[in-house]
Formats: structure tokens, sequence, C-alpha cells
């Protein structure tokens, strides 16, 4: 999750309410549709599961013994054991009282999840026992298991969305060998009351008890002319490619950062989710909900695109103003989507578990649910629960327990089976600045500097995690099966300090994050970013911290050609960042309160550096000109969490760390018996050296951009392999993948613009077929077949609904991905090409460097290295004579 911020400018017309979004800114971190009656084309298309039938027609004949995942996206009648009537419905109730299939009701099976079905009506009602209700009400009493009558079965619960499951649910889960019991009569048993549909006497439906009865049993007979169930669509024909190259290595693509489990961190504020057991009008509902009449209340999304006029709050079909690349406090992986990018060729996703801390209290505070846990551990755990029952949702859509692409994998063995049978392989990271609960408390009376800190003492810094916690949090997360960590994120930690890349907003949320803002300085800090000084205090982020939090302390950053022994900086020509800071010839105010020497109209000719050492920032935004890394090096506890880290063989990734810490971080690496590989998925933060990143490359590791459009990572992977190029031999696999930070409140890749007459992205179009492999010829031990793309389309049965155009819109959602691939196949050459589909195998081989150098770890030791630990550069400050006055070290 990475803020990228648009220059805000003055709004003298905030209001109070603004304000506090323009605070919650400054602290982010971040198919062709058919219509009419049901078609079988419509039952999602993938390994285990190809297309089937066409409009109106009852799809592959089902055995006579279908178990219970067999009825996914079918259309059925229901037909009584007890009575041999078919089940109808008159004045809103269910009989069994038809004699024919003719007369019977025809109900779409909809999967709610594995083995639980919403029985869907022709005329557009969902079962809740007896009566109907209509899907915008669907609620837990709509939900039925489906069971083989006489199963006995005690079937594993799947992890429940947004709820940290324990281990043992996990491997229970995992684990669980379906006997997938087939039969010819079925019982019903609703969600929640455990009870049955059941037959009476008289024919008419209702709930009891179970038992054994033949009354509560029925068969499910083919059917015609159901409703169709609304959902998105993939826009896509045909079957994805599987297998291996000659060589054994596999294809695909690898996005290693996104957040598709995101939909519920920042307290609520983002809208949307990439799945709901009630379909697709509840996951990508109207907003008005979240973000208010008119999208008004959407206040952090609007700061995005500097807009406050609100926004189109309507949802599935419409779409109007969302999904967008800038629209981002909404749903932008819904797993129709997903299974798009799939099909164009993704196979690795790391998906970060995420949360703000700040953010969530702000949002906790203004909407008045005091009870709502803002921990960013508990909330990034809970995450975990949202993938595994998203992964079991897509099961239930493609008929079964292990049927569906989307697959959670937990080593690179298992991976690497995943992607050769053409699925995506799901890992599970996390990016959080509070990682480990180390959150660091700042006292200005400290004496320690970070390369020597304790975390304890009444004068000294404290941190919310001491060594027990770390190993404590850190099996918590391999329990979870977190396989990927970033260990400090946007703000400054107890492991260390952040990589700065923004210098203003970012730099406000440290210092909240890092023990508050004085509610005295709230108005000053606001007014320095152009707004009204009658502006009130944020009282809501005034709750039990003390108000000691810090500015990032800053040193000059190393400069090409200008610092002694410095490489040059990869993937952005820069490190740090311009800060905003407090004008020498502003007048003399602190704390908001204007002094008696402004009034008379004199200024302060200096900005004092108080940062610690006398450095710039701490408790005052005092800058020099130059670009600014932050002082805050890797701390004796930051060192003891990146060798834990590395004893577990988590994929370590560097990205927001600071830049030295980097350096840092690669003498540690280096000095194991095996040189531990990093990774950088998004495209570092803060500044990579090409050092660091020659480096990165010689230990195996990999370093992936964050995605812009295909042209931009055509540039970007003759950056990365020029580097490449004078690795000594033998070389590592080069490879490029991204980071495409979706859900992450990181605006995405926009159209390429002035786009050359024949290479437009025209819909539809292929991949995989004879001209796409002339570019990608290592995919013809695959046998391919093509994939047809239409243009991004969602419509309902009534036509209503919209497209989307890359060449115009950009990657307005995460299906978009398959132009991206479409435009490399344009502009790129045949390496590009293979180049971005070696970036799944260059994963999994960074991932089995990782394991490899964790055995040896665990064999010979974990060593440390000498001098690792040390202090950042001394600054010179206007009050550097005073230095030897005061005890600020």
């Amino acid at each position: 999750m990475t803020t990228r911020t648009t220059p805000i400018g003055l709004w003298p017309h905030l209001t109070k309410l603004a304000a506090l979004s323009l605070f919650s800114l400054a602290l982010m971190a971040c198919g062709g549709s058919s219509s009419g009656s049901f078609s079988f084309d419509d039952r999602p298309q993938g390994p285990g599961n190809p297309s089937t039938g066409g409009p109106g027609t009852p799809g592959p004949e089902l055995s006579s013994q279908p178990n219970r995942y067999d009825f996914a996206n079918r259309c059925v009648a229901l037909r009584s054991v007890a009575t041999n009537q078919f089940v109808s419905v008159a004045n809103g109730q269910l009989r069994a009282s038809a004699p024919s299939l003719t007369d019977a009701q025809a109900f779409y099976m909809k999967p709610a999840a594995l083995g639980s079905y919403l029985l869907y009506s022709s005329d557009k009602q969902l079962v809740a026992g007896a009566n109907l209700n209509a899907l915008s009400a669907a609620r837990e009493a709509n939900k039925f298991s489906l069971r083989v009558a006489g199963d006995t079965t005690v079937y594993p619960q799947p992890p429940r969305y947004d709820v940290e499951p324990s281990l043992a649910d996990i491997n229970a889960y995992r684990s669980f060998n379906d006997p997938l019991i087939g039969g010819d009569r079925f019982t019903f048993t609703q969600a929640g009351s455990a009870q049955r549909l059941t037959v009476g006497s008289a024919g008419a439906v209702a709930l009891a008890a179970a038992n054994t009865d033949a009354a509560q049993q029925f068969a499910l007979v083919p059917a015609t002319n159901c409703a169709e169930f609304p959902e998105a669509n993939d826009n896509t024909a045909g079957t994805t490619f599987k297998g291996k190259t000659s060589d054994g290595s596999v294809l695909g693509m690898a996005d290693a950062h996104v957040h598709l489990s995101s939909s519920t961190f920042l307290g609520g504020a983002q809208h949307g989710a990439a799945f709901h057991q009630f379909g697709v009008t509840h996951a990508l509902n109207d907003c008005q909900e979240t973000h208010g009449p008119n999208g008004f209340l959407d206040l952090v999304g609007s700061l995005f695109v500097n807009d406050f006029d609100g926004h189109n709050t309507g949802g599935w079909p419409t779409h109007i103003d969302w999904p967008s690349r800038e629209n981002l406090t909404h749903e932008a992986m819904y797993w129709k989507w997903v299974e798009r990018a799939w099909k164009s060729g993704l196979r690795i996703m790391v998906n970060d578990v995420v949360e703000n801390e700040t953010l969530c209290e702000l949002e906790r505070n203004v909407t008045r649910q005091p009870l709502r846990d803002c921990n960013e551990m508990n909330n990034a755990a809970n995450q975990v629960g949202t993938l595994y029952a998203l992964q079991d949702y897509i099961d239930a859509q493609y008929g079964g327990r292990g049927k569906g692409f989307f697959r959670l994998v937990l080593g690179p063995d298992e991976a690497r089976r995943t992607v050769e049978a053409g699925n995506l392989a799901v890992v599970i990271g996390i990016e959080i600045s509070n990682v480990l609960n180390c959150k660091i408390n700042y006292n200005p009376l400290r004496q320690q500097q970070p390369f020597e800190e304790t975390g304890t003492g009444l004068t000294e810094n404290r941190y919310d995690c001491d060594e027990d916690e770390i190993r404590t949090q850190l099996d918590r997360l391999v329990d979870l099966g977190v396989r990927q960590i970033i260990s400090i994120h946007e703000f400054d930690n107890a492991i260390g300090g952040n990589g700065i890349f923004d210098g203003t907003v970012l730099n406000v949320g440290n210092r909240e994050n890092s023990g508050g803002i004085p509610s005295a300085e709230i108005n000053a800090l606001v007014g320095a970013l152009g707004n009204p000084s009658q502006i009130s205090p944020l009282g809501f982020l005034q709750s039990a911290e003390l108000p000691t939090g810090e500015f990032w302390t800053t040193y000059d950053c190393p400069e090409e050609d200008v610092t002694p022994g410095f490489s040059g900086y990869y993937d952005g020509n820069s490190g740090g960042a311009k800060m905003t800071s407090i004008s020498p010839t502003a007048p003399f105010d602190i704390a908001g309160v204007e002094s008696p020497l402004a009034a008379l109209g004199i200024v302060n000719p200096v900005c004092p550096y108080l940062g610690q050492g006398f450095r710039p920032g701490g408790p005052l935004a005092c800058y020099p000109a130059k670009n600014q890394c932050n002082a805050r090096w890797l701390t004796p506890i930051g060192l003891f969490a990146f060798q834990e880290m590395m004893k577990r063989g988590l994929i370590f990734d560097i990205d927001h760390l600071e830049l030295e810490i980097k350096t840092q971080a690669l003498e540690l690496a280096e000095a194991q018996p095996v040189a531990y590989p990093f990774v950088s998925t998004h495209g570092t933060f803060g500044g990579t050296s090409n050092d660091q990143a020659k480096r990165i490359l010689q230990n195996g590791g990999l370093l992936f951009p964050s995605l812009g459009n295909g042209p931009s990572h055509i540039g970007q992977i003759a950056e990365l392999r020029a580097i490449y190029d004078t690795l000594p031999n033998p070389r590592p696999l080069f490879s490029m993948g991204f980071g495409t930070d979706t859900n992450g409140l990181s605006a995405q890749s926009g159209p390429r613009g002035n786009i050359e007459a024949g290479k437009e992205v025209s819909y539809p179009y292929e991949l995989f077929n004879s001209s796409f492999l002339a570019k990608l010829p290592s995919m013809q031990a695959l046998s391919p077949t093509p994939v047809r793309f239409d243009q991004p389309e969602e419509r309902d049965d009534a036509g209503n609904g919209r497209t989307w155009s890359l060449d115009e819109d950009g990657s307005a959602h995460y299906g978009m991905m398959s132009g991206f691939v479409r435009e490399v196949q344009l502009e790129g050459s045949a390496q590009d090409m293979q180049d971005v589909f070696n970036s799944a195998e260059g994963f999994l081989r960074t991932w089995q460097r990782t394991k490899e150098a964790q055995a040896a770890i665990a064999r010979d030791g974990i060593a440390t290295p000498a001098g690792v630990l040390r202090a950042a550069p001394a600054s010179d400050s206007p009050l550097g004579p005073l230095r030897a006055l005061l005890p600020i070290p």
C-alpha cells in the first residue's frame, strides 16, 4: 500500500470535516455479458470446468449420482421424494404440487460457499423456507447447505470473512479429503436455523427439524428458463494455458504486491469487496452506505483527485464513476476481474494483508465506533480469513473443492505445481507500519541513538514490542500462512526508519503514528498545507496518545557524482524527497500561537534543526533544500527482527526500507552461510542504489517495479537489464514482473497516449495465438489455445451497464491487466515478452533460494556482521555551536 499524492493547493473553502480528511490523506500508506434467460455459457471456465451447453440448455449431463458441488450455477427443478411432485411457487409460497417439469419452478443454484446455495427463482426471488424474498434483502436464511441424503460427513468450515483463523482451522480446511459422496436424493438445511426444507402432507413446503424422512428429500432435475443470477463478467472465451517449457520452467506473470483482501481496512472507509456470499449486487453495491449521498463523504478519495464535487455512487452494473484508476476507495479486484487477469497469463499473486492504525482510529472516531479494533496486526490477520473464504467461494463457483483457479500456497514447490496446472498461486504477505506490534513512541528527552536503542527507560524511546513479542508475532504470521513481509512501511517503527518518498503529508503521518501531534499544532500544520487558520484542531485523533510524535529526522541523501563511492540510483534517479519546510522568512510562531515579534512584522531568519543530534526534522519541520533521507537507521531490535525473519524463511521485501537500511540488510544477508535473497516488489520507495540493485540480483533476488503501462514497463526492463548485464557468470534468471498495488490506495496505470497507428488495444483481441507465440516462442511447448478478450463490460439482463477501454480509461480495474499484455505484445520485443512471462519462474526461484538460505541458517546458525549497526551522518545545523551545551545526542 503506497500513497501517491496529488498537489493539494489552497482550499480556503474547506470545512473542519474536510480538514479531517486532509489529515487522513497524510496518513495513507499508501467478458461480454448475456441477457435474458439463463445461459450455461455464463458458468466459470477454467481447469476442470469447461464451458457447458448453450442458452436454456442444462449443460453436460449430470452423472446418475452427482455430488453436492455439481449443481453450481445450474438450472434445476426440485422434485419431492415423498410426493413425487415438483416444487412450484404460488402466491409467494413454495408447494410441492406440480405434476410435471413443465409446471415446476426453475431455480438457479448460485453457490454462496462450497456446498451452500442460494435458490434463485425465475421471478428473481430467493428461497427462505416456505417464502421467498428479494435478492436485495438477502440474509443468512437464504443460504441452504446441500447434502446427499444420509451424508453424515463432518465438513470443515472455511475460515470466515474478516476473521482471523486459527492454525487448526487452516490445517483442517487445507487437509480435508472430500469424500465427494454422490446420490440422487438431497436435503436442504437452512443456514443458522439448522432446519430443513420439508414437504407437508398437503404439499406445502416449510422448515422443520432435521430427520431421515423422505419428506425432507428432493431430486434435483435439470431444468431450463432460469432467471440469470446477476454476476460480473470476465468477457473472455477460451481456456488459458498450463504446463511447463522444455527446460521445466513455468511461464506466467507475477504480481508481487496487491491488496485483494483490503475490503475492511481503514476502519471501513473502503467500499466494496472481491466477493460476497450473496453475489455481485452485494459485493459491488451502491457506495452511498459508505460514502454518503453523491459520494460527498468519500473525503479521502476526493483528496486523491482534488475534486470535492462528490461522485456517482452507483455500483454494479452501471459503474459510472467507479472503479477507475484514480477513484481508489472502491473495490477494483472483484473476483471475475481477477479471473480475466489470470486468463491473460497471471500465475503468481502476492496479497499483502494491510492496515493503517491511525487512519482506522480516525474513521473509528468520526463514525463513533469506539469498540472497533484498530491494531494493525489483528486486522491484517483477519484478512487471512477473507482470503480463504474467497478461495472457498471461487471453488464453489467452479463446481468443487480444489477446482477453482485461485489457490493459496504455502511453499515454492506447492506454488510451482499450482502454476504448472494452469492456476493462480496466491502467496500471503504483510505490509503494515507497526508490524509485529513494533510501534515506536518517541521521547524528546532520549539520549540513545537509533543504533544503540533499547526501547526501555523513562527518558528513552519506548517500543510496543520486545524480542519475545517479535518471536510470538512472527510465529503467528507463519501459522497464518504469511510468507512475505515488509518490515517497515511508511512510518518509523522500532525496527528502523522508512524510506522517504513524500516530503509533506506522510511526514505529518509519521508524527502522529510515533506518539501523536499536540492539538495546539494541528492548525499550524494544516495551515502550512493551505487551509484557513480558523479550522479547529483535529480532536478526533487526540485519544490516549501523548503528543510526543516527531517528524522524520533526516540527513542529506547521497548524490551521484557528488558523494564519494556512490553508484547512483536505480528506478527513479533519486533517493529520499524534497521536504516541505517551515520557511525561514515565515512569522516566528510556535505551535500555532503567533508571537509578539510576528505581530510587529519581525520575521525569524533561521529555521532551526531540532532533530536528534541537531539534524533536520524531529519536533519541528525544518529541512534543507536537498533531498532528505531518513536518519533513523537499523536498531538493535531491528537487527534481531531481521534475523528472526530469516530463521523462518520469510520472503524478505526491502521496499519502504530507508536507503541505508537496505545496505545494512544486504550486509546481514550476505554474511549468512547462503546469501539470503531479497525482493523489491513495487518500486523500492525511498531509493535503491544501482549497487544495491546489483547485489540483490547477484544474490538471487528480484526487483519488480510498480506497474505502469506497456511502454513504461518495457523501459524499466531495459534499465534493470543494463545492471543485470554487469553481473558475473553464472547469472540468475532475468525476469521483470510488477507490483500493481491494486486496492492499496495507489493510482493505477494510465493510458499510453500518442498511440502509434496500428498499436491500439482494439477489442476483441486474442492472446496465445500464433502471432502471440511468435513473440513468445518458449510458450509453444505448452501447446496453448487462443483466448479471446472482449471489451471489458458489465451489464445486467435489462441491458444496463458500461464498458471500459484501456486506451481511454487506463487500468480502471484488475481485469484490464490483459490489455497490458497486449500492449507489451504490440510495442515490445520478443525478449521483453519473455522477461515478463519469466516473472512467475523468477519469483519461484527466489522463493526456493530463500528456503535454501533458511536451511543453511538452521544448520550453521545465524551470523551477525561486524559494524552492521551504525549512526547516520551528522548534519550541519544553525544551532551547531550549542551541541556541547545541550544534552541531545
